[in-house]
């Protein structure tokens, strides 16, 4: 199992917001210790023939997860690789470059002089975590960008508009109940702070519409990509509030924290 580096953690939170992020090629690199999320812990086979093996097949990004598809062979050694624990995924073929995801197998393996490593169909696996309780990327949206980067389905980045829920939302769901009536409407978010550390927040306030009477008793947001129907795109939590008849109704510029990690 596997799971983004910090690199496309930010590069994700980023094209979210409108950065757009463009699908490098992906090679696949070996490593005898971890990559971690950095990519630079990794102690990759120097000579005997090691070189990163691009690959370019991944199945459509389901239950929070995508996989290699079909068999990735590597060049014969021609001299000992040592003990193969880790694999990391970058966008460039020499050493270096950026890491895009890292992780484990399930069983490590010593290539020696004449050996073809290879990684078994569905061998790789890279995951992005369900929300907590605080709320996170629903499975749409992280199935969209898992198939942005690895599958090759290119998805735009979209627009963002705020909903309140007198429900809780779900990353399956998205199980939002929204108010009805009542000068009740979503409000766009338009500015985001650039992206770091695999995370961002709304650069200035969002004011929704004065509330003509009462909304009923609101504890969570959902973010849209439609200012109706659309994709629910994250969700969290809000200190519970029941809006009413000329109530400023707002979210405080960086209240909304995107993070990926």
């Amino acid at each position: 199992m596997g799971s983004l580096a910090n690199y496309a953690e930010t590069k994700l939170i980023d094209h979210l917001i409108g950065n757009a992020f463009t699908q490098p090629t992906l090679y696949i690199a070996l490593s005898t210790t971890d990559f971690t999320e950095t990519g630079a812990s990794g102690s990759e086979p120097v000579g005997n023939g090691y070189i990163r093996k691009a690959h370019s097949a991944w199945d459509a990004a389901t239950g929070r997860a995508t996989e290699n598809t079909g068999v990735i062979t590597f060049a014969t050694a021609t001299g000992p690789w040592g003990t193969i624990s880790h694999w990391g995924i970058f966008d460039q073929e020499a050493l270096g470059g950026n890491c895009v995801a890292h992780g484990a197998f399930d069983v490590p393996k010593g290539i020696v002089d004449g050996n073809t490593a290879t990684i078994a169909d569905g061998e790789i696996v890279i995951s992005i975590d369900a929300s907590g309780a605080g709320g996170g990327w629903t499975d749409v949206l992280v199935h969209l960008m898992l198939d942005h980067v690895f599958e090759g389905t290119s998805y735009t980045s979209p627009s963002h508009f705020l909903a309140l829920s007198t429900t809780t939302p779900t990353d399956s769901g998205p199980n939002v109940t929204e108010p009805s009536g009542n000068n009740y409407a979503r409000e766009e978010i338009t500015a985001f702070d650039a992206a770091a550390a695999g995370a961002s927040e709304n650069t200035n306030i969002v004011t929704m519409n004065t509330p003509s009477g009462s909304w009923g008793l609101c504890t969570h947001l959902a973010v849209f990509s439609l200012v109706t129907g659309g994709v629910c795109l994250y969700w969290g939590n809000i200190t519970d509030q029941t809006p009413t008849t000329d109530d400023v109704v707002s979210i405080a510029a960086g209240a909304l924290d995107l993070t990926l990690t």
